[in-house]
């Protein structure tokens, strides 16, 4: 157990930069790992004996340099246009890229200066300069022999330092592996390729590559009839090693889809990548191979912007090679069926653009133990709702599912009580979102509701601790939600999970405001509520009216003081002592910076609405919201919106109005200030 658990144990630490994970468990009976994680420059044809070893058993120095930029990762499952990546981004920023596979320079490597990070890679790529930010270096990670029949499952943890593995520059035999530290890696760039494509290049650069070596016995044509042999044979290996690693009702239908064992560990590979992405917080975008043939100069910036390059030239000349001819038309709707089955729900969504799915098919996986659960089902875009607690969201979503006869989302499945349980396809994914009606989906987007974070849900008990934090992790739980444990019914005293989906599922943000003097008051209101609809009388011991929020408000701003002088700017809190809920105002302004940042972080079309708007004009709030949204005209009945066309301000005195009005506009952004400007003029 302890051999076991010592490469847990010390994954964090510098030394597993320098020896494979695998070592550690084969000291039991040698010194010397002979069995290192599938990793290949190439992806190549079978898996070598190897050695991991310490740098200083290499005996030549090698040029390294610590004032390399960050490190961002090229991820890529062999054969998906790595090779064409790289040269796009040097030609494009005429800057340099690097590699995990130094083996791969050959002699060169004398001639490139700082050619290397560390000992253990990666290594630069050629003499170009170095980019000011990010150098990408390209990584397969593990599970990527073509021929190779072991078991390829592995834990999150020893996945993610696979990707970090290469081979030593000084190394001409390709057999010594190295391994630096992941948690270098700052961002990542994961590149997919067509399934069918990228199974058949495969095939294809074997076949080009084994044909020249004159001791490799490979018996298989370069035509369709060739890689059907190749399938076959994969399959049969599969069946017999393999099969026991996946779902036993998807395994035995699988043996009518070809090649099953390529296309499964190609759908494994891709899972894992989204997995330890989200579950290390690395910052990643996913980037199409085939997009470089529709679009190039748009797939080109959004690489360069988001590695902070310079796109000063011209890419190179791009020619995408279809492999479709080589499965016919009735194998197209199995594959797609099963890889529907056997994706996770990240990847199957950058999928699914290039698989056709047909209801006979998709049927026979979906019936027999998929990963995808029968509540799931093809859903419509998601477009978050993104709103401040008790500005509005009910309203909003009460609006659309009402005028246009579409359902709305929530990433609060627990909010739906017993309603969760008889909505089909209730969840988009197991983590979310959720559908929140029986209503029919919307053609292209559902407005999903979420609050994200940096706010408090303890109303008056609510430390600086608690909603003081990044934008980076306010974004992460934009995605975040809850619903039950029980997945059958609901059971009194049924602990709620927190759930997360991945943030590249958002195509679009609807950004709600509220009158900032009227939300905290509401905030208030609902409080009184929850707490009353509790029985907590005894904590909560105020009035439901002006005198009450004052009171509450008092002994909100005594509670946290010396954390307040802790965690607030000296101007911050200075300024803070005039304002009454100065806590509920900074969690305001907050939380309103963060969403528009998230708007430009994400990089997707976004959208603010204002919640009075529909009193004043709701015909016209909703004809915004729906053309947004892509929904069809009104074709239901207006909601009636109820609104106190005063406002709370009478439950502030004229001085604590201009004190906030200061507040906001101190510790606001630009952005944030400007949307909120028309809510400081008052009487």
């Amino acid at each position: 157990q302890l051999i076991d658990e010592v490469p847990k144990i010390i994954s964090k630490s510098s030394l597993l930069s320098k020896v494979s994970i695998r070592s550690y468990k084969d000291y039991q009976s040698s010194e010397t790992s002979t069995e290192p994680l599938e990793t290949s420059s190439a992806g190549s044809s079978e898996s070598a004996s190897v050695t991991a070893v310490l740098p200083n058993e290499i005996e030549k120095p090698v040029d390294t340099n610590e004032e390399w930029p960050n490190i961002a990762w090229l991820v890529t499952f062999p054969n998906s246009g790595d090779d064409f990546t790289i040269r796009l981004l040097q030609e494009v920023s005429q800057t340099t890229t690097a590699s995990n596979y130094g083996n791969e320079l050959g002699p060169r490597h004398s001639t490139i200066p700082h050619v290397s990070y560390s000992d253990s890679g990666p290594y630069r790529n050629n003499d170009l300069p170095f980019p000011e930010h990010y150098i990408v270096s390209k990584t397969f990670c593990a599970n990527t022999c073509i021929n190779c029949h072991a078991p390829f499952i592995h834990e999150n943890w020893e996945f993610l330092h696979s990707c970090a593995e290469g081979y030593h520059v000084l190394d001409d035999s390709g057999k010594t592996i190295v391994r630096y530290d992941p948690w270098i890696v700052k961002k990542a760039v994961h590149l997919m390729r067509n399934p069918l494509d990228n199974i058949v290049a495969r095939f294809v650069w074997a076949n080009t590559r084994n044909h020249q070596l004159p001791e490799k016995d490979w018996k298989y044509k370069n035509n369709r009839d060739g890689l059907a042999q190749w399938c076959r044979e994969l399959n049969d290996e599969f069946a017999k090693t393999e099969k026991r690693w996946v779902i036993p009702e998807i395994a035995t239908n699988a043996v009518t889809v070809p090649c099953f064992g390529a296309f499964h560990q190609y759908a494994y590979w891709h899972n894992k990548i989204f997995e330890i992405f989200e579950q290390n917080d690395i910052e990643a975008i996913t980037v199409h191979y085939d997009d470089y043939s529709s679009d190039m100069e748009t797939t080109a910036k959004k690489l360069c912007d988001f590695l902070n390059l310079p796109f000063t030239h011209q890419p190179p000349k791009f020619l995408l090679e279809d492999y479709e001819r080589f499965f016919s038309k009735d194998d197209i709707p199995k594959i797609s069926a099963f890889f529907k089955a056997v994706s996770s729900q990240h990847t199957w969504v950058e999928l699914r653009r290039y698989l056709p799915l047909s209801p006979i098919w998709d049927d026979t996986f979906a019936t027999l133990g998929s990963v995808v659960s029968p509540y799931y089902g093809n859903w419509p875009a998601i477009a978050l709702l993104m709103s401040f607690p008790n500005s509005g969201t009910f309203f909003i979503t009460h609006l659309v599912q009402k005028a246009s006869g579409t359902a709305t989302a929530t990433n609060y499945a627990n909010e739906l009580g017993p309603r969760y349980y008889i909505i089909p396809n209730v969840a988009h994914s197991k983590d979310g979102p959720f559908r929140a009606s029986k209503r029919p989906f919307p053609k292209s987007y559902i407005l999903t509701k979420t609050h994200c974070g940096g706010y408090c849900s303890q109303y008056t008990e609510c430390s600086p601790k608690s909603y003081i934090e990044t934008a980076e992790k306010y974004i992460q739980k934009c995605t975040s939600g809850g619903k039950f444990k029980n997945d059958v019914k609901i059971i009194e005293g049924d602990d709620i999970l927190v759930t997360k989906y991945n943030q590249n599922e958002a195509k679009k943000l609807c950004h709600l405001i509220r009158n900032p003097f009227d939300n905290i008051v509401a905030r208030f209101h609902y409080a009184f509520k929850k707490h009353r609809l509790l029985g907590d009388t005894d904590k909560w011991n105020f009035t439901y009216d002006k005198q009450g929020f004052r009171k509450w408000c008092q002994l909100s701003d005594s509670l946290f003081t010396a954390e307040e002088v802790q965690m607030y700017p000296p101007d911050v809190f200075a300024a803070a002592q005039s304002v009454p809920c100065h806590g509920e105002f900074y969690q305001y302004v907050q939380w309103h910076n963060h969403a528009f940042q998230t708007a430009r972080q994400l990089a997707i079309p976004s959208s603010v609405f204002h919640y009075e708007d529909n009193y004043y004009d709701m015909e016209n709030t909703a004809s915004q919201l729906f053309a947004f949204l892509e929904l069809p005209p009104n074709i239901g009945v207006m909601p009636e919106f109820h609104y106190n066309v005063g406002g709370y301000l009478d439950h502030y005195s004229d001085d604590e109005i201009n004190a906030i009005i200061s507040f906001i506009k101190l510790i606001g952004s630009q952005e944030t200030v400007q949307y909120m400007e028309r809510y400081f003029i008052h009487n």
